[in-house]
């Protein structure tokens, strides 16, 4: 999906209780330069900014338009967008929970940003546990159809375990 001006001027800026006002308004100026740099500078492609304050430098990383590879490094925020404005992926989730990222956010271009934060007593374990029973009891979807498949892996774990999903705008 292309990127317009319009759904980037439009972006909802997100609330998330535990930041800022300050916060939340600058994690949306981050949206919006990352929706232009992946449409002005990768074609529109998938694209993350990674970085652990917000007066902080920031990491970006260029994917195409169904993979984008986080590396090892982890920071405290993952922002990026899917070009093809599904939610989180089965990879976005697994980077998530074994990275020390707490907050991730996934923006899309029809101006649908989606944020999944940890929330106290998260436990990566549980959550790889979850997310492997999830996988054997739609093994047999994934089998047939892999993204329907892994879109109810992922709904499945995030509804269960110690994170939060806010959707805003769209």
């Amino acid at each position: 999906y292309p990127i317009s001006d319009k759904a980037i001027d439009n972006l909802e800026t997100p609330y998330i209780e535990s930041l800022s006002k300050k916060e939340n308004e600058k994690l949306n100026e981050y949206h919006k330069l990352l929706l232009k740099e992946a449409r002005d500078k990768n074609e529109s492609m998938e694209v993350a900014y990674k970085f652990n304050s917000f007066d902080g430098k920031i990491e970006k990383i260029y994917g195409d338009a169904t993979e984008l590879d986080m590396g090892h490094y982890s920071s405290k925020y993952v922002l990026h967008n899917h070009p093809n404005n599904s939610q989180f992926s089965n990879l976005d989730l697994l980077y998530f929970a074994d990275s020390n990222t707490r907050y991730m956010t996934l923006v899309k271009h029809n101006g649908e940003i989606e944020v999944l934060e940890k929330l106290k007593g998260f436990s990566k374990k549980d959550f790889v546990i979850e997310y492997e029973r999830a996988k054997k009891k739609y093994k047999h979807i994934i089998e047939s159809n892999e993204t329907l498949g892994y879109n109810k892996v992922v709904n499945r774990v995030i509804s269960r375990k110690k994170v939060k999903i806010k959707k805003y705008g769209g």
